[in-house]
Formats: structure tokens, sequence, C-alpha cells
């Protein structure tokens, strides 16, 4: 009978074989890419021009998609208020904490929140990446994993370095402590507690599902790393043109020309001495300098490509896009959009399920699974006040139900007062109200001054009436 593996060993194991790739996208991320082939014997004289050649756009695309994803609330429908869970989530900095979630799964593919019932002032919620946490799933879709684990090292005085793990599965949470890579059963359980949640309580964030089980969830820049490395070569070639033959060099042939007399630079001179076999007179002349227009618009290309891969628009990569109308920005940032609605849609579900658990885990609700609260994203479009105002107005006015007028709602762009406020609604306040939502800005004032006019003219047809 084979002896069972401890769970430490288990997500050793499992780490092993993903941290490879995980490892090389942090790499590159942080700017170390594959530098270019060199001649061995120029690269101490090129090592400054291929530094200053390398660039990395691939945190760009991270943060044009992660700087869009801002969870504002957690709504029940029924109310317009925000469920119990927006508390728990406020309390433990997921305001903040929420970008390592958002910007870890654009980066590596998938990140990961863990819930826990104990905690100073109530249930807990922290994120994680990859690189942090380590999770095994029994299959590829299963939406909570059979174990999960992350270490931290402890320092103690005088005593070698230990190492914490923090082990959880669908019933309990162990903590095991121990040197430095020892094996799984050298540890020592230090502390061990059922969560009670009924689940391994570790929320999966997925950038992309994989088509194949084989293969991990998709990053967001691992399939751009050719075009980049291809564009740090092209600014390579660019430069070492620049530097070398962007410009007129000349050269003499059968001329006595002292050594030393010429200093290297722009302005050297390439001699070729006679060794006396022949009689042919000395001339000057000078060789054609290199056009770096060429490595220019092979850059250009490149850059395109790379905002096509990655649903950049090219206004995030290009000069050119400058003085165009706002139609043509919305159209040019038509694919980032999408890519932003179709991950706030994957990971708005992963926050629910985190929020549920949380709520479960408080004691606010009997079920985690039985909730229909729903995520809010921060509305990153521009809204006209006066637009807004009176389009919720208008649904007011022919009977749409609250929860639904709520719903409609850009999160970020009303307080809870002014959300009362529509619910509330009534023809009589109509001025008053909009004295108060907008009057603080210039569009408001605007705004105010028009609904003003309307009220005049309202009032002067029915005294002609």
């Amino acid at each position: 009978m084979t002896e069972k593996k401890h769970a430490i060993d288990k997500l050793r194991e499992f780490r092993s074989r993903e941290y490879g790739r995980l490892s090389r996208i942090d790499s590159r991320m942080n700017g170390f890419h594959p530098m270019p082939w060199v001649p061995q014997e120029l690269k101490r004289e090129w090592v400054s021009i291929v530094k200053q050649s390398q660039t990395n756009w691939l945190p760009k695309v991270v943060e044009a998609i992660g700087e869009r994803l801002n969870v504002v609330g957690f709504r029940d429908p029924k109310s317009g208020e925000d469920a119990r869970g927006w508390e728990l989530f406020v309390r433990n900095g997921m305001q903040d904490h929420q970008d390592l979630v958002h910007r870890g799964a654009l980066t590596y593919g998938v990140s990961f929140v863990m819930v826990m019932p104990r905690g100073e002032d109530g249930p807990t919620i922290k994120a994680f990446t990859p690189m942090q946490m380590t999770a095994i799933y029994q299959r590829a879709q299963d939406r909570f994993p059979m174990l999960a684990g992350f270490k931290t090292k402890v320092y103690n005085d005088g005593e070698p370095d230990l190492e914490e793990w923090t082990v959880v599965d669908a019933e309990s949470v162990k903590v095991f402590l121990g040197e430095a890579d020892s094996a799984g059963d050298q540890y020592r359980l230090v502390e061990e507690y059922a969560h009670g949640l009924g689940v391994c309580p570790v929320v999966r964030f997925v950038n992309q599902e994989s088509f194949s089980e084989s293969q991990p969830p998709m990053s967001e820049v691992e399939p751009l790393f050719a075009i980049q490395e291809r564009l740090t070569s092209l600014h390579l070639d660019m430069a070492t043109a620049g530097k070398y033959s962007a410009f007129r060099q000349k050269y003499a042939i059968n001329m006595d020309i002292k050594p030393g007399s010429l200093k290297p630079g722009p302005n050297a001179v390439w001699v070729a001495k006679s060794d006396g076999s022949n009689d042919q007179p000395g001339k000057f002349g000078d060789f054609p300098q290199t056009d770096t227009r060429g490595y220019k618009e092979s850059i250009e290309l490149t850059y395109k490509e790379f905002a096509a891969r990655s649903s950049l628009p090219m206004r995030a990569m290009s000069p050119d896009m400058v003085n165009v109308s706002g139609d043509a920005l919305e159209f040019a940032e038509k694919d980032l959009n999408q890519k932003v609605a179709d991950r706030q849609r994957a990971f708005g579900r992963a926050w629910s399920t985190v929020l549920n658990l949380a709520e479960f885990a408080a004691g606010y609700v009997t079920s985690a699974f039985k909730h229909d609260a729903t995520v809010v994203w921060y509305d990153n479009t521009a809204h006209d006040p006066l637009a807004l105002y009176q389009g919720l107005m208008n649904l007011k006015s022919i009977g749409f139900p609250t929860s639904v007028l709520v719903e409609l709602i850009p999160a970020g762009k009303l307080t809870a007062d002014q959300i009362q406020e529509v619910k509330d609604f009534s023809d009589e306040d109509k001025h008053s109200m909009a004295n108060r939502w907008f009057g603080y800005t210039e569009e408001g004032q605007r705004a105010v001054k028009q609904i003003e006019e309307d009220h005049r003219k309202s009032e002067g047809e029915k005294e002609a009436a």
C-alpha cells in the first residue's frame, strides 16, 4: 500500500509544475526580456544600447483593463441598497485589495480570494496571486478546489528560518510550522479548526478559460511575448544604425596618414593604405548613410499588431491619435470596452461567490449559494447629467418598477440619497431635486436652467388653456 502524501507535499508538487510558466510571466512583466543576439566581441560596446532599446508594453495591457475594473457595490435588486456582504467587503479593505485580484488574473490568467470565518472583526477576506497561493482542482471547471494553501516565512531570533504553511480543504484550516523545504511530515501542526463552510473557501478569478484541460487559464500578456521581443529587437536595430551609420562616413585610399591623427566618431575617416605594389592615385570619398525610416515603419507596424492582439486602442501606443472626435475615440476603444465588459461579467460572478460565502460565514444568511444580489462596477463612461436625470424621470413616469430603475443608475455616478430620491420621485420634486443633484457643477447649472425653462413653458401652457 502506498503511503498517503502529506498536503504540503501535494501543494509543492503541483506548484513545481506551474512555477516555470508563472515566473516567466513575472520576470517579463518586470522588464526582463531575452536580450537580442549580439556578437560576443561587441557585447561590452553594445550593452548600453541594448539596455536603452528594451521596451516593455506588457504592463500597459494589464493597466488598460485593470483601471476600468472597480467594484463599488453589492446591490440587492429588491431594496436597491447594498447587501450585507458589502459591509464585509469594505471592512476587509477589499476596495483597495481588489486591484491585486483583478490585475493578478489579467497577468497570470488566474488569481484567488479566500474567505475565512475567523477574524478580529468577523470573517476575513484575503486576496492572492498564483505566485502566492496554490490551489488544486479535481476538474478544470470546478467552482472550488479540493486543496489550497500558501506559505509564509517566519524569522526567529537565533533560530533557523522557519516556514509556515496554511492548508485549507472543504472541512478545515490547518497551520503547519517547520524548516524551509523539509518534507511535509516534518512540519509540526500548530493550529487546526473546522471552518464550517462546506467547501474549500477559495474562489478563483479566471481571466479567460482555456479550451484544453491540459492548459491553464489564459493570461492577457503571455500571447504577446513574441511581439514584445520583436519590438525590442527593432528598437535595437534602429539604435545601432543611428549610432554607427546614420551619418556619412568618409574614407581615404592610398593616403599616407599618420597613426593617431584620426579620432573615432561620426567624422572618423576609414583609411586604406597602399602596399606600394600599385601606383593608383590617392582619393577621398564617403559611404552612403543608413536611412532609418524603414526601421520606424517596421516599429509602427509592430505597434499596430501589438494593439490589435491586445485590444489596446492605438492612441495608447501611437502619438498620431490626437485631435480626433469623441465618436472616433469611442470606436477606437470598442474592442477594449468589450473585453472590459467580459471581464466584469466573469469577475462579477466570482465576487458574488466571495461575498455570499462571507455573508454565510458571518451568519447573515442560511445558505452561501442562494443570494440574488449583484456586483456593481464603477461606470467609466461619461454621462450628461441632464440626459441622465431626464431619462430616469421619464422611465419612472411611465411606470418602470423601482428595482429596475435603480439598476439602470450608472454605478458611482449618484449617491445613496440621490438614488432614494429617484425611488420617491414625484412631479413636484423635479425642480428641487435638479438643484440638489446638479447645482454644484457647470453642466448641472445648465441642466437646472433647462428644467426651469421647461417648467415655465408648462405653466404658461396651463394658464393659456
